[in-house]
Formats: C-alpha cells, sequence, structure tokens
C-alpha cells in the first residue's frame, strides 16, 4: 500500500483518498494500478509530401528473407489490396528482390537508389517498401511492420516508420477482431490466425499511407 501525506499531516491512500489507512484494501480492487501504454513508433515524414501526392505505387517487399518469405509476399498482397479498395491509386506488386539488410531504419546503409530504378522500370511516381519485422505466431499474436515511401520522380525519401500490433493489448485485440465479421469467423479462430493478423497489419498500414 502507497500513502500520501495530506495538507493536514494526517496519510492518506494514494487510490481511494482514505485519510487513515484503507483496513480491507477494497481500493486496490476498484482503483487497478494503471499500466504504461506503449507510444507509437515515430513516423518520418518529408515537409515535400504534400507536393508529391502518388498516382502510381509501385509496392516492393523483401524476397531475401527465406523463413518470412509466406508472410513478406502476404503483407504486399494485402497491402496492395487494401490500398486499392481505399483509394483510387494504381497500385503494382514487384516481384525482385530488395535485401533486408538496406532497411533505411537501419541508418547508413541504404541506397534507395534501388528503389528509384524499380520504380522507373514500372513507371510507378512512388515506390513503398515494406516489409513483417518480426512475427510471434504463438498466442497472444504480435507483429511489426516497415514501410519506406519514396518519390520515384524526385528520388527523395517521403515517409518511414515501424509499427507494432500486438494482439496481447486489449484495445488493439479488440479492434483485431472488431475488423472481422463475426458471423464468419469466431474470435478464437481469428487469434490463431497469422494471415489475419498480417491482414489486419496490412489494413492499418495501408489507412496510415493514405492519411499522410
Amino acid at each position: 500500500m502507497i500513502w500520501l501525506a495530506i495538507a493536514s499531516g494526517v496519510w492518506a491512500c494514494e487510490r481511494c483518498g482514505t485519510p487513515t489507512p484503507c483496513p480491507s484494501g477494497a481500493c486496490l480492487a476498484s482503483h487497478a494500478a494503471k499500466k504504461p501504454v506503449a507510444k507509437p513508433a515515430p513516423l518520418r515524414r518529408s515537409s515535400l509530401l504534400p507536393q508529391m501526392r502518388p498516382n502510381r505505387v509501385l509496392l516492393v517487399t523483401c524476397l531475401d528473407r527465406q523463413d518470412r518469405l509466406h508472410e513478406q509476399t502476404e503483407l504486399m498482397h494485402r497491402l496492395a489490396a487494401h490500398l486499392r479498395a481505399m483509394s483510387s491509386v494504381e497500385v503494382v506488386e514487384s516481384d525482385h528482390r530488395v535485401c533486408l539488410e538496406h532497411f533505411p531504419i537501419q541508418t547508413g546503409r541504404f541506397d534507395e537508389r534501388k528503389l528509384v530504378n524499380l520504380g522507373t522500370r514500372y513507371s510507378a511516381d512512388t515506390v513503398i517498401y515494406c516489409e513483417v519485422a518480426n512475427i510471434d505466431s504463438y498466442r497472444p499474436m504480435k507483429m511489426e511492420v516497415r514501410f519506406l515511401m519514396i518519390s520515384a520522380e524526385q528520388s527523395v525519401a517521403l515517409a518511414s516508420a515501424s509499427r507494432h500490433h500486438d494482439l496481447g493489448t486489449p484495445a488493439t485485440r479488440k479492434k483485431f477482431l472488431q475488423s472481422f465479421d463475426e458471423y464468419e469467423h469466431s474470435s478464437e479462430s481469428l487469434l490463431r490466425s497469422p494471415n489475419r493478423l498480417i491482414d489486419f497489419s496490412a489494413n492499418q498500414l495501408a489507412a496510415e499511407i493514405l492519411r499522410l
């Protein structure tokens, strides 16, 4: 039990405010200690972004990670589907390889010219590199996705971020379950499906990209 000294000099319970020691400890049950909420990773956003809205987007993912090949391609497919459903932007998926070790968050080792060249090859004005950085398929499932958006026409980075989705967090789990039709899928089956988590993450990522 934690106590605070109030103006009169009498000690008061920090949680229920009782001016004498709380005999039952009931305040602990009714005022559970709040857990710290994890802050989202910072979004790096260029001031040039408003002037370079995408019309034709090329999606690229890391196909060199054989341990996550299915997850990488699934994220790209689902992100493309959600971007098409949410906007009028033309979306093209690339089958060319981009090595994981060059991801921009690992500063100093990323060569954006590789993405610019791919954008030119596919006649895209914007290139979005996306990847599944980590995924834990054991319950509660969790995953981290990353993206980088560049202008192929101007050869500049427009935005990048890393996003975590942990179904062990009540708010995230509720949002995840609400994104699917409860009459078609049971909550138990959804909470055990990595593909559903990838789809949810792709949906959230698409919405964030379009809000930039």
